[in-house]
Protein backbone atom coordinates (compact mmCIF):
# COMPACT_ATOMS: atom_id res chain seq x y z
CA UNK A 1 0.00 0.00 0.00
CA UNK A 2 2.97 2.08 0.84
CA UNK A 3 5.88 0.73 0.16
CA UNK A 4 8.19 -0.44 3.27
CA UNK A 5 7.52 3.33 4.59
CA UNK A 6 5.42 3.98 7.38
CA UNK A 7 2.59 5.84 5.63
CA UNK A 8 2.39 9.76 7.30
CA UNK A 9 -0.44 10.58 9.36
CA UNK A 10 -2.00 13.16 6.49
CA UNK A 11 -1.82 9.82 4.19
CA UNK A 12 -3.80 8.11 6.67
CA UNK A 13 -6.59 10.57 7.17
CA UNK A 14 -6.68 10.74 3.31
CA UNK A 15 -7.37 6.71 2.94
CA UNK A 16 -9.70 6.72 6.00
CA UNK A 17 -12.11 9.36 4.09
CA UNK A 18 -11.41 7.44 1.13
CA UNK A 19 -12.75 4.73 3.56
CA UNK A 20 -10.48 2.50 3.63
CA UNK A 21 -11.11 0.44 6.79
CA UNK A 22 -7.68 -0.81 6.43
CA UNK A 23 -6.20 2.21 8.06
CA UNK A 24 -8.24 1.44 11.40
CA UNK A 25 -6.72 -1.98 11.23
CA UNK A 26 -3.51 -0.76 10.75
CA UNK A 27 -4.00 2.08 13.73
CA UNK A 28 -5.21 -0.58 16.02
CA UNK A 29 -2.03 -2.23 15.76
CA UNK A 30 0.46 0.87 16.13
CA UNK A 31 -2.02 2.03 19.63
CA UNK A 32 -3.13 -1.07 21.37
CA UNK A 33 0.50 -1.46 23.18
CA UNK A 34 0.16 2.02 24.45
CA UNK A 35 -4.11 2.37 25.23
CA UNK A 36 -3.64 -0.84 27.03
CA UNK A 37 -0.65 0.09 29.28
CA UNK A 38 -2.81 3.20 30.07
CA UNK A 39 -6.23 1.44 30.97
CA UNK A 40 -4.27 -1.75 32.39
CA UNK A 41 -2.46 1.05 34.92
CA UNK A 42 -5.87 2.57 35.84
CA UNK A 43 -8.65 0.22 37.32
CA UNK A 44 -9.06 -1.37 33.64
CA UNK A 45 -9.16 -4.89 32.04
CA UNK A 46 -8.69 -6.37 28.84
CA UNK A 47 -11.73 -6.44 27.81
CA UNK A 48 -12.07 -2.84 28.85
CA UNK A 49 -8.72 -2.04 26.69
CA UNK A 50 -10.74 -3.61 23.72
CA UNK A 51 -14.06 -1.64 24.06
CA UNK A 52 -12.45 1.80 24.55
CA UNK A 53 -9.64 1.04 21.52
CA UNK A 54 -12.63 0.27 19.17
CA UNK A 55 -15.05 3.10 20.62
CA UNK A 56 -11.92 5.66 19.94
CA UNK A 57 -11.37 4.50 16.56
CA UNK A 58 -14.75 5.05 15.71
CA UNK A 59 -14.78 8.58 17.15
CA UNK A 60 -11.42 9.10 15.19
CA UNK A 61 -13.38 7.76 11.53
CA UNK A 62 -16.67 10.19 12.54
CA UNK A 63 -14.30 13.24 12.96
CA UNK A 64 -12.01 12.61 10.24
CA UNK A 65 -15.27 12.91 8.28
CA UNK A 66 -16.52 15.97 9.77
CA UNK A 67 -16.35 19.39 7.79
CA UNK A 68 -13.68 21.15 8.74
CA UNK A 69 -11.12 18.46 10.73
CA UNK A 70 -8.17 19.65 11.52
CA UNK A 71 -5.32 17.34 13.18
CA UNK A 72 -3.53 19.95 15.79
CA UNK A 73 -1.35 17.02 16.88
CA UNK A 74 0.17 13.26 15.71
CA UNK A 75 -2.68 10.50 15.02
CA UNK A 76 -1.43 8.82 17.61
CA UNK A 77 -1.55 11.13 20.44
CA UNK A 78 -4.78 11.86 19.20
CA UNK A 79 -6.01 8.50 19.30
CA UNK A 80 -4.45 7.70 22.87
CA UNK A 81 -6.55 11.21 23.77
CA UNK A 82 -9.64 10.06 22.52
CA UNK A 83 -9.08 6.37 24.72
CA UNK A 84 -8.04 8.11 27.78
CA UNK A 85 -11.50 10.44 27.81
CA UNK A 86 -13.34 8.12 27.08
CA UNK A 87 -11.76 5.70 29.73
CA UNK A 88 -11.89 8.43 32.55
CA UNK A 89 -15.78 9.14 31.71
CA UNK A 90 -16.54 5.52 31.95
CA UNK A 91 -14.79 5.63 35.41
CA UNK A 92 -16.60 8.36 36.36
CA UNK A 93 -20.05 6.31 35.03
CA UNK A 94 -18.98 3.52 37.42
CA UNK A 95 -17.93 5.15 39.99
CA UNK A 96 -14.33 3.64 39.64
CA UNK A 97 -12.41 7.01 39.86
CA UNK A 98 -9.99 7.56 42.40
CA UNK A 99 -7.74 10.82 43.05
CA UNK A 100 -5.22 8.98 41.49
CA UNK A 101 -7.00 8.89 38.29
CA UNK A 102 -6.22 12.68 37.74
CA UNK A 103 -2.74 11.99 37.76
CA UNK A 104 -1.67 13.50 34.24
CA UNK A 105 0.68 11.62 32.82
CA UNK A 106 2.09 15.02 31.37
CA UNK A 107 2.08 14.29 27.23
CA UNK A 108 2.20 17.91 26.06
CA UNK A 109 -0.07 16.89 22.64
CA UNK A 110 -2.79 16.28 24.58
CA UNK A 111 -4.29 19.26 25.60
CA UNK A 112 -7.46 20.27 23.88
CA UNK A 113 -7.25 16.97 21.45
CA UNK A 114 -11.15 16.53 22.39
CA UNK A 115 -14.09 18.41 23.58
CA UNK A 116 -14.95 16.50 26.89
CA UNK A 117 -11.89 16.53 29.32
CA UNK A 118 -8.61 18.88 29.73
CA UNK A 119 -5.72 17.65 30.95
CA UNK A 120 -4.68 21.24 32.22
CA UNK A 121 -7.70 20.86 34.38
CA UNK A 122 -7.39 17.83 35.93
CA UNK A 123 -3.64 18.73 36.69
CA UNK A 124 -4.46 22.05 38.88
CA UNK A 125 -7.57 20.26 40.58
CA UNK A 126 -5.02 17.53 41.45
CA UNK A 127 -2.19 19.77 42.31
CA UNK A 128 -4.60 21.67 44.48
CA UNK A 129 -6.46 18.45 46.19
CA UNK A 130 -2.88 17.46 47.07
CA UNK A 131 -2.11 20.56 49.20
CA UNK A 132 -5.19 19.96 51.53
CA UNK A 133 -4.67 17.88 54.35
CA UNK A 134 -5.28 14.31 54.29
CA UNK A 135 -8.62 14.24 55.46
CA UNK A 136 -9.76 16.68 53.54
CA UNK A 137 -8.39 15.42 50.28
CA UNK A 138 -9.87 11.65 51.25
CA UNK A 139 -13.10 12.94 52.09
CA UNK A 140 -13.60 14.79 48.71
CA UNK A 141 -12.11 12.24 46.75
CA UNK A 142 -14.33 9.30 48.25
CA UNK A 143 -17.21 12.17 47.77
CA UNK A 144 -16.70 13.21 44.08
CA UNK A 145 -14.90 10.36 42.83
CA UNK A 146 -15.92 7.09 44.22
CA UNK A 147 -19.73 8.57 44.91
CA UNK A 148 -19.54 7.40 48.68
CA UNK A 149 -22.89 8.93 50.28
CA UNK A 150 -22.04 10.73 53.77
CA UNK A 151 -23.45 7.54 55.80
CA UNK A 152 -20.59 5.77 54.21
CA UNK A 153 -18.07 8.51 54.63
CA UNK A 154 -18.95 9.44 58.37
CA UNK A 155 -18.15 5.87 58.65
CA UNK A 156 -15.17 4.64 57.25
CA UNK A 157 -13.65 8.15 58.35
CA UNK A 158 -14.72 8.03 61.88
CA UNK A 159 -17.00 11.24 61.82
CA UNK A 160 -19.43 11.21 64.62
CA UNK A 161 -22.52 11.32 61.76
CA UNK A 162 -23.42 11.89 58.41
CA UNK A 163 -24.11 15.53 59.13
CA UNK A 164 -20.49 16.39 60.72
CA UNK A 165 -19.05 14.36 57.05
CA UNK A 166 -21.59 17.04 55.41
CA UNK A 167 -20.20 20.35 57.33
CA UNK A 168 -16.92 19.02 56.65
CA UNK A 169 -17.03 18.30 52.99
CA UNK A 170 -18.61 21.63 52.86
CA UNK A 171 -15.49 23.28 54.22
CA UNK A 172 -12.85 21.31 52.63
CA UNK A 173 -14.64 22.36 49.20
CA UNK A 174 -14.54 25.86 49.80
CA UNK A 175 -10.68 25.50 50.98
CA UNK A 176 -9.75 24.16 47.57
CA UNK A 177 -12.24 26.43 46.15
CA UNK A 178 -9.96 29.15 47.82
CA UNK A 179 -6.42 27.79 46.77
CA UNK A 180 -7.70 27.64 42.86
CA UNK A 181 -9.23 30.77 43.11
CA UNK A 182 -5.61 32.36 44.54
CA UNK A 183 -4.06 31.58 41.44
CA UNK A 184 -6.82 30.98 38.23
CA UNK A 185 -9.63 33.29 37.42
CA UNK A 186 -13.22 31.94 36.49
CA UNK A 187 -12.07 32.42 32.83
CA UNK A 188 -9.44 29.90 32.96
CA UNK A 189 -10.90 27.27 34.35
CA UNK A 190 -13.79 26.81 31.22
Amino acid sequence: MFGSNQPTDQQVIDKIREGDQKMLIHLYKRNVGPIRSYILRNNGDAPDVEDMLQESLVILWQNVHKEGFVLSSKLDTYLYAIAKNLWLKQLRKNGRMHLSDFQSDHSPDLADTTEEYNDDKYAILSKYLHQLGETCRDLLSHFYFEQWDMEKIAQQMQFANADTAKAKKYQCKKKLESLIKQHYTAEELL
